[in-house]
Order: structure tokens, then C-alpha cells, then sequence
């Protein structure tokens, strides 16, 4: 499985390291997401995946964030929770979604 390369919490709040993840949430969340760190690396090791990065968002704070793996394929460079990706085609999934909410 992949070991986490970075995580970072932002807030004014303070932050409790658990494990490879910074974690910026109370006691009963930590190892709620703590299961995600494991459940997430798991999955990218399953389905081959080089490298990816995931933020879980608590009342407009990022409370946990975390890169995995590599940017690219058969390169070095780490992905770490500020890694940029491509959003391509999903953009279509997002504007259709805000549309549907204006519709409302």
C-alpha cells in the first residue's frame, strides 16, 4: 500500500497528529479518518493508480489532506496534498450539478 507523502490541516483549531496523517478534528473523527488514509491507499494500490491526493472538508476547514504515490508514471516527484491535477471532463459533472440547483 502507499504510505502517505505529506498531510496538512488548516485551521485555527489545533492540530493532533495520528499516525502518517495531520489531522486537524476532534477525538471521535481521528480514527474515522484515519480507517479513510488506509481504505483510500488501498484502493489506489488495487486499481493501479501512480499517484493521487484526497481533502476531507468539516465546516469550511480542511480537517485532513493527504498525496500518495507519484505525479507521473515511472517519475520520482511525489504527489503531496497540494498537487495539481487535471480536471478534464468532470467539470461537465459539476455544471450540470450547479444547474440542477439554480433549476430548484
Amino acid at each position: 500500500m502507499f504510505q502517505p507523502n505529506l498531510a496538512v490541516a488548516q485551521a485555527n483549531d489545533a492540530i493532533a497528529v495520528s499516525g502518517n496523517v495531520v489531522l486537524q478534528a476532534d477525538d471521535i473523527l481521528a480514527p474515522i479518518i484515519s480507517d479513510f488514509d488506509t481504505y483510500y491507499s488501498g484502493k489506489l494500490t488495487e486499481h493501479d493508480i501512480p499517484g493521487a491526493a484526497y481533502a476531507i472538508v468539516r465546516g469550511n476547514k480542511i480537517i485532513a489532506a493527504a498525496g500518495f504515490g507519484v505525479r507521473q508514471l515511472g517519475q520520482t516527484e511525489p504527489v503531496d496534498p497540494y498537487t495539481v491535477f487535471r480536471i478534464a471532463s468532470v467539470s461537465k459533472t459539476f455544471a450540470s450539478g450547479l444547474s440542477s440547483i439554480l433549476a430548484a
